[in-house]
């Protein structure tokens, strides 16, 4: 399986050193930040990941509880950029829609994404055809938007807790980023797996396709034939087990979609999301979420 060698590569490969700052700025009248991770001795143009909290936490809760510092682990091993935004008031918002006219204050999230990548563009040397979008829940909402709306910014995507909106079936569909991973449990209620309407803010729904949904969607406008890769994993015992279907050999790029049987709404290996993490339902020890999402990203050369 391709996975396990990664993750014995990422965990034995001799770690470089790493920065971690927080950048500060003003948009739209409002105070943004978001946390930057920068490896030492970058050698060339490095990749970028942007990594979206979910609702209800920020980039530094993303960085070191949700994903147990494991992008940064990823950073100092593999030469990787990545940059923690920070939702204001812990909500992100589309800029579009009933539900981000109710949100206050009115702010436009997406334009704020575009200026993290400007802002980061303009510290570090990045690879302009290997920046990469990972979310949550919410962030995973972000992740899509952020790539279908703006062609050719986002490489590829990593969703987790979240499938496709229909309100951006259309953008994706004449827009899609190279690549979309998705991870889903099938215990999760907040964001269930089959799909159907979310809460998107005062008195507003969003309407999401599912995950299978989702994934086959993707698959189609790739140009993905047959049936895919499938494996399994259910090496430990935590009440969970791991199928993932995959496509690799695509028209253009890849489709991968992880159906966690037993995970609730979590990021896989992630950490508690508290206070809610007993509400919310387990994770899964399987795989590890973002090693997941760079194994993934490191097929986009």
């Amino acid at each position: 399986m391709r996975l396990f060698p990664f993750l014995i590569a990422l965990f034995l490969a001799a770690p470089l050193r790493a920065e971690t700052i927080e950048i500060d700025f003003e948009m739209e009248g409002l105070p943004r930040s978001f946390e930057l991770t920068i490896p030492e001795g970058l050698d060339g143009p490095a990749p970028m990941i942007l990594a979206l909290h979910g609702l209800l936490e920020t980039g530094t809760s993303m960085r070191k509880r949700v994903t147990r510092d494991r992008f940064d682990a990823i950073a100092k091993t593999y030469g990787v950029v990545v940059a923690y935004p920070s939702a204001f008031t812990r909500v992100w918002n589309l800029g579009e829609g009933i539900g981000a006219e109710r949100i206050i204050p009115r702010r436009d999230d997406i334009a704020f994404l575009e200026r993290v990548i400007e802002t980061v563009r303009a510290r570090v040397e990045i690879d302009p055809d290997r920046i990469f979008a990972a979310g949550f829940s919410q962030g995973g909402i972000m992740s899509f938007a952020l790539a279908c709306k703006n062609p050719g910014l986002i490489r590829a995507v990593g969703s987790v807790a979240m499938a496709l909106p229909e309100g951006l079936a259309e953008d994706c569909a004449r827009h899609p980023p190279d690549g979309v991973l998705l991870i889903h449990g099938s215990e999760d209620w907040v964001v269930p797996i089959e799909g159907g309407a979310i809460v998107s803010g005062p008195g507003a729904t969003m309407d999401l396709m599912g995950h299978d949904r989702s994934v086959e969607f993707f698959r189609l406008i790739k140009g993905c034939e047959g049936p895919g890769e499938t494996r399994s994993w259910d090496a430990v015992d935590d009440g969970t087990v791991v199928t993932r279907q995959a496509w690799y050999d695509c028209a253009v790029g890849a489709v991968e979609g992880y159906n966690v049987e037993g995970m609730g709404h979590r990021w896989p290996l992630g950490g508690p999301l508290l206070p809610f993490s007993q509400v919310i339902g387990k994770t899964t020890r399987e795989i590890d979420g973002a090693s997941a999402a760079w194994s993934f990203f490191s097929r986009f050369p």
